[in-house]
């Protein structure tokens, strides 16, 4: 699904209307901040690009990288997500892959 066309984005502009986004594949370069790895069975990675560094963009990924990469995702766009324990989410980029 990640393979197909993706819309390319800054965080700034994915959190400004991030309805407009939702269900759809999206594209962006950012530096990971933080990661968590294999929480529910997956890694947590925090980006920042710079447009929108008060807020904390999380994507789940299979992918592992070192915090201070920079680095281009590719993920599918969710919102309003509660794992429970805290984990919850206005915003979500899940199934990321990195691209490069």
């Amino acid at each position: 699904p990640l393979s197909g066309k993706a819309t390319s984005v800054t965080i700034a502009e994915l959190l400004e209307d991030p309805g407009t986004y939702k269900g759809k594949v999206v594209e962006l370069t950012a530096t990971c901040t933080k990661i968590n790895e294999g929480i529910l069975g997956r890694n947590w990675l925090h980006l920042k690009d710079g447009t929108a560094d008060n807020r904390d963009l999380v994507m789940t990924s299979a992918n592992s990288v070192d915090p201070g990469s920079e680095i281009t995702i590719r993920a599918v766009v969710s919102m309003n997500r509660d794992f429970g324990a805290g984990y919850t989410y206005e915003v979500l980029l899940e199934d990321g892959v990195v691209v490069r």
